[in-house]
């Protein structure tokens, strides 16, 4: 057998806990978590125990099924967390937020197709939509979000001057790129 796909068994499990993360209720709490700023490690696993407490209690699933299950929900929610806070400042976050991420048979998260939807999004700022292009080198968007940046702000990272110089360098990269192109 060929150990480069996980099993069937795995699969359906991961997907169902990416479902139970999709829930309503856990999203409108996750929604909350980013959106209010208080963003305790102790809120956050409330938001798990919930999800964990669905399992054990709502789910007719036999116990190995749903010990495997409940074990599940820190790894995708430790993911989830992660994208989001990556790509979603605090004042924002789309109502549609998990449609968004794409999720690999392996249970994590696609980071490029991902920020390639987040990209789209038209609410999140340009310098943030270009900071996220750059990050995972999708020159299309790059070139198409450049001349739709404020020039401010492409001084400002050809200089590398201003908030920005605490940022990573690809962004900083991608404007000496776009400048010498």
């Amino acid at each position: 057998m060929n150990t480069e796909f996980p099993m069937l068994k795995f699969m359906t499990l991961t997907r169902i806990a990416i479902l139970l993360w999709s829930g309503c209720d856990i999203q409108n709490s996750m929604a909350k978590y980013f959106l209010e700023g208080d963003q305790t490690l102790e809120k956050w696993s409330s938001i798990e125990e919930i999800l964990k407490l669905k399992i054990v209690k709502c789910l007719i699933l036999p116990n190995e099924l749903k010990i495997v299950l409940s074990s599940l929900v820190k790894p995708i929610g430790d993911r989830i967390k992660h994208i989001i806070q990556h790509m979603y400042s605090n004042d924002y976050l789309p109502s549609h937020f998990m449609s968004i991420l794409s999720w690999t048979l392996l249970g994590t998260i696609d980071a490029k197709k991902t920020a390639e939807a987040v990209i789209k999004d038209k609410n999140v700022s340009i310098i943030k939509r270009y900071e996220i292009a750059c990050t995972y080198c999708l020159k299309d968007k790059i070139l198409k979000l450049w001349t739709e940046l404020p020039e401010s702000n492409k001084t400002d990272y050809l200089n590398a001057t201003g908030p920005l110089r605490e940022m990573p360098c690809l962004p900083f990269y991608w404007a000496s790129y776009m400048r010498d192109e």
